[in-house]
């Protein structure tokens, strides 16, 4: 797809986190946790993961002390997790949201990177009280939950 005919251009900026979510990376890496760990799972996948578990609290974290470097570089950014970025932040966009801002990447990148940074944290959470075997279960259980409610939403759980 052509980005920059659409006006959208990606350039070389990175996806950035913190360096306590670069220490939560490194451990995941190291204890091959929940199968997130490289090179099983990219970083993006693991990016899009993180901000996924963010999203689900709705609470944004500021990334304070950056770490050199960032993440992602742009380029390595996967269309799966590019599309989810900007479709999020799309829909949760006031309804006069224009074009302009719908393609602001600044703004873009940063609730994302806002969202995933929270993520990393429930991860980092989940590192220190639940082994991944037993972990792997509880998320199950609660997309089948989520997907009851969003077939059937007078399921009750």
């Amino acid at each position: 797809m052509c980005h920059s005919c659409y006006g959208v251009n990606f350039g070389d900026k990175v996806i950035n986190y913190t360096r306590k979510a670069q220490e939560i990376v490194s451990s995941i890496d190291a204890r091959k946790y929940l199968g997130l760990y490289a090179p099983n799972t990219s970083r993006s996948e693991l990016f899009l993961f993180a901000m996924a578990l963010g999203l689900s609290t709705n609470l944004r974290t500021r990334l304070q002390n950056a770490y050199p470097g960032g993440l992602i570089l742009d380029s390595s950014i996967d269309s799966r997790t590019r599309s989810f970025m900007y479709a999020y932040y799309i829909s949760s966009s006031a309804s006069d949201v224009t074009l302009d801002d719908a393609t602001s990447k600044e703004s873009v990148y940063s609730t994302a990177q806002e969202y995933a940074n929270t993520g990393f944290e429930i991860i980092a959470d989940y590192m220190d009280t639940k082994k991944d075997t037993i972990l792997i279960w509880t998320l199950i259980e609660e997309l089948d939950k989520q997907y009851s409610e969003t077939i059937d939403p007078n399921t009750k759980s």
